[in-house]
């Protein structure tokens, strides 16, 4: 992504472009309550934010993600929930925790959650992990190569008693049942049909009480993949099983048994 284009859309994801900041201001008594956008890691987090982004009504509050590892440093999610304004959201990697829920619960929020078959967020991650040079374990991966970082992904976690990949998302699981929150799919918003994925989008923006019609949602979804992300490779969330060493899909099948929960067959 070049600096014009990052630029370009920072300020747009956080609502600062002169028409969104003016638009903010006359419109300010008829924004949609706030609300929290929460993915797994390697689910579509930039996707998923930019799909909303892109809403008019809607703007990210000008902090960064929220993980369980930074949330005191900006005082907790309960004093962050507090301080949103109409339209804007929190963008979050939060695995189920009842204090949170609860935070939500008492100021009337409601949330997303964006989930991916586990084969994909490995694949996902290996790639991210190879590539990017400022990644925490990129050093652990000195031959950058695809195998070796699933290896690392794998192995190296499981020797340490870290939680592996596949067990990070296992503690979103909480989510399914929390009544305020709508559950989507990566692969929905990506490879679905045209009028599915509008259909979804409608559907997201339903939850939030956001206001919508057949023109706006036919401009968000023109909009929604573009491959200038930090993060995006391909519109393809199926490419995992060509990128996957033989034996990969079904070893990490064995790890997820739980994750039929999320509504993938394993």
């Amino acid at each position: 992504m070049s600096f014009i284009s990052k630029l370009q859309w920072d300020l747009e994801r956080f609502g600062l472009t002169p028409r969104q900041v003016a638009h903010n201001i006359v419109h300010s008594r008829e924004l949609p309550a706030p609300f929290m956008l929460n993915s797994i890691p390697k689910s579509g987090t930039h996707l998923l934010e930019r799909i909303f982004s892109l809403h008019p009504d809607v703007r990210r509050k000008l902090v960064r993600k929220l993980f369980h590892k930074n949330l005191d440093r900006y005082g907790g999610f309960e004093r962050q929930a507090n301080s949103l304004r109409g339209g804007q959201y929190l963008l979050c990697h939060l695995p189920w925790d009842l204090g949170i829920g609860r935070a939500l619960d008492g100021k009337g929020m409601k949330s997303v959650l964006i989930v991916r078959d586990p084969r994909a967020i490995f694949a996902s991650e290996a790639h991210y992990i190879i590539r990017n040079e400022h990644h925490e374990h990129h050093h652990m991966v000195p031959s950058g190569k695809f195998e070796d970082a699933l290896d690392f992904c794998l192995a190296y976690r499981q020797a340490n008693e870290d939680p592996t990949y596949i067990d990070t998302a296992l503690r979103f699981k909480g989510w399914l049942s929390h009544p305020g929150t709508i559950i989507t799919k990566y692969e929905t918003l990506v490879a679905g049909t045209r009028d599915a994925r509008i259909a979804e989008i409608g559907r997201l923006f339903g939850h939030f009480g956001l206001r919508y019609d057949d023109r706006l949602l036919e401009a968000i979804l023109d909009r929604s993949v573009f491959s200038t992300s930090l993060t995006f490779r391909k519109a393809d969330p199926y490419s995992w099983k060509r990128e996957l060493p033989q034996g990969w899909a079904e070893k990490i099948t064995t790890l997820m048994p739980t994750f039929r929960d999320f509504g993938y067959e394993v």
